[in-house]
């Protein structure tokens, strides 16, 4: 063959040393047989750690070395064959032919590798360092986009003023900055407890779990969006609930959409968001009666006590209660 084996024998190494390359599971490791100049020394541990990069760099490096020697040992055999040919006229040609392929494979290699480095020395340094991602904060609802062929359009994110309702806090009583809102959720805090206190005295084993109070606007818009999605379908097609989707498309915001039913336990459809709804404007809470007696008529009860709590009376939600004399109703409510 016309080419020299010192090219077959480092092509053998840099494709074995690239497979290496691909099946290390990380950066930094401790090789079996470590490399001069390519590691660095733990001071906390005093155990060599070698970066994959530099053990890369250097290993081309030392196959360098090594081709040259076995270039410049296959040269010597070739001239040794040369003289013992004698007067041969094939074993001379054989010979030199072998000289000659030698150092042709040396200079090829050693000249691929200054040529590259005279280019940009960067062309011979192997930098595998990873950027490290940093995940978003538990409970911040990011807008997923959609990919494929899925009609709906990405649920949008939580808004700054919402966000205590989405890393977990599902009841309050107070709205910052909202004086007239305050008012009605000052009072509806004193029904609720007025209502908890008779039942448990009227209806023993009974409990009353408060599950959502006061919502800020843009969190009401949250719930009716995610809501809205889930229960209803495409706020801006034909497409049917999401809930029933089973477009493959879909199965991201899906996820999505459904984990935000389950984090916020929604049950059924959720008021528009306006400043009439009644979790926005204070007079509303959802409260879970458990305990009570059969035929027991929770809006007679609250009339005959005189709380100022009545039950909805809607089919598919028997949480929701509404302050009935608020002090504050908002213009055109």
């Amino acid at each position: 063959m016309k080419y020299s084996k010192p090219i077959s024998f480092i092509a053998s190494l840099t494709f074995t040393l690239g497979v290496g390359v691909i099946v290390a599971h990380a950066q930094n490791y401790t090789p079996l047989a470590p490399l001069p100049g390519t590691f660095t020394v733990d001071t906390t541990t005093g155990k060599n750690i070698t970066n994959m990069g530099d053990y890369l760099a250097g290993s081309i490096k030392l196959l360098i070395a090594i081709g040259a020697a076995v270039s410049i040992f296959v040269g010597i055999i070739g001239g040794t064959q040369y003289v013992a040919a004698g007067i041969s006229p094939d074993g001379k040609s054989n010979a030199k032919n072998q000289i000659t392929n030698a150092f042709i494979g040396l200079a090829l290699v050693i000249s691929s590798y200054l040529i590259l480095d005279s280019i940009n020395p960067k062309l011979v340094q192997f930098d595998l360092t990873l950027n490290q991602v940093t995940p978003a904060p538990l409970g911040v609802a990011a807008a997923v986009v959609n990919t494929g062929n899925c009609p709906f359009p990405p649920l949008p994110p939580v808004s700054a003023d919402a966000q205590i309702f989405e890393n977990g806090q599902t009841v309050s009583f107070t709205a910052v900055n909202l004086p007239p809102v305050q008012d009605n959720l000052t009072k509806l805090q004193t029904e609720v407890n007025k209502f908890k206190t008779a039942l448990t005295t009227a209806q023993p084993g009974s409990s009353i779990v408060i599950n959502s109070a006061y919502r800020p606007m843009s969190y009401q818009r949250h719930l009716w969006e995610v809501s809205s999605y889930w229960f209803q379908g495409n706020p801006v097609g034909g497409e049917g609930p999401l809930k029933d989707n089973f477009n493959s498309a879909c199965s991201a915001l899906k996820a999505q959409v459904g984990a935000e039913i389950t984090h916020h336990k929604i049950g059924s459809m959720v008021s528009n968001p306006s400043i009439c709804a009644p979790h926005v404007r204070g007079i509303g809470v959802d409260l879970k009666v458990t305990g009570i007696s059969a035929g027991f008529d929770i809006n007679t009860f609250l009339i005959s006590k005189g709380i100022d709590l009545l039950w909805q009376g809607l089919s598919n939600d028997p949480v929701h209660y509404n302050l009935q004399r608020a002090p504050f109703i908002p213009p055109g409510c």
